[in-house]
């Protein structure tokens, strides 16, 4: 999926967001490589070989009670089916409360289309550069080290941690749309257009250069932005942006001004 279906100062907004909790991630991988203690006030780091982090980490889901999300890589469609399923299995046999924000940057076509049919999940789509997750508001997974044939889960605790972990997912939240918005929209008649304006929703231009790109004002661009949301059943650029390349054909040419910037065909991945 396009990255740029996100706008520039969203990707900005989240990635600031995301700066406490990368700092308080370094300073105790630093730690640990100076004093090699496996834990302090600040982190603990668990140990472990590689084909026994699944398990570990599905230990810790299971013992919390809520837990929130933000996946930022997916290694292909069936990966994300198996961790569908396991999350399926794992709110059905346990209390968890559970939010996973999925970044729209990582996923196919038909991985959102997965997402988007698991509406019994709370599943999200939108931008989320930095992988964790925060369990019960008390401690929060984030990448940790390899060494050799050993991999460290690096888990962050403490109020400066929680407080990190809660001002990214703010921002992430922000930048999201329920995976279950994004679903087919069934018959959709845009006009030339209406194709065009989506094309520049998912290209992220500022309205100032999008309007100049059509030859209209931006206050004209933006009512023509009202009226494709309307007619695609969304709420959000965004998830405009989403449907449009997911379910609408557009055509293969856009009519533009002479000299305007060319968009290439949204939908491609």
């Amino acid at each position: 999926m396009r990255g740029s279906l996100v706008r520039p100062h969203v990707q900005v907004e989240v990635g600031d967001a995301s700066l406490p909790l990368l700092l308080l991630r370094r300073q105790a991988i630093e730690r640990f490589r100076r004093d090699r203690r496996p834990q302090d006030d600040g982190y603990r780091l668990v140990t472990l070989r590689m084909d026994e982090i699944r398990e570990t980490v599905l230990g810790m889901c299971r013992r919390a009670r809520r837990l929130q999300t933000v996946t930022t890589w997916v290694e292909d469609t069936a990966s994300l089916a198996a961790g569908d399923a396991q999350n399926r299995a794992l709110v059905a046999s346990t209390s968890l409360d559970m939010t996973s924000y999925w970044d729209a940057g990582t996923l196919t076509p038909e991985m959102i289309r997965l997402l988007a049919d698991s509406t019994s999940l709370n599943y999200h789509v939108g931008y989320g550069p930095t992988q964790m997750k925060l369990f019960d508001q008390h401690e929060v997974l984030v990448p940790g080290i390899e060494e050799g044939e050993a991999c460290h889960l690096l888990v962050l605790r403490g109020a400066p941690a929680v407080r990190a972990a809660m001002g990214y997912l703010a921002a992430v939240r922000r930048s999201s749309v329920p995976a279950a918005a994004l679903t087919d929209p069934g018959e959709v008649s845009l006009t030339p257009r209406q194709h065009d304006v989506a094309r520049l929703l998912a290209d992220g231009l500022r309205d100032i250069d999008a309007a100049a790109s059509l030859g209209v004002s931006v206050r004209t661009f933006r009512t023509e932005v009202a009226r494709l949301l309307d007619r695609l059943g969304c709420e959000t650029r965004f998830a405009a942006g989403v449907r449009y390349s997911l379910f609408v054909d557009p055509p293969s040419t856009v009519t533009r001004r002479a000299g305007a910037v060319a968009v290439d065909q949204v939908g491609k991945t």
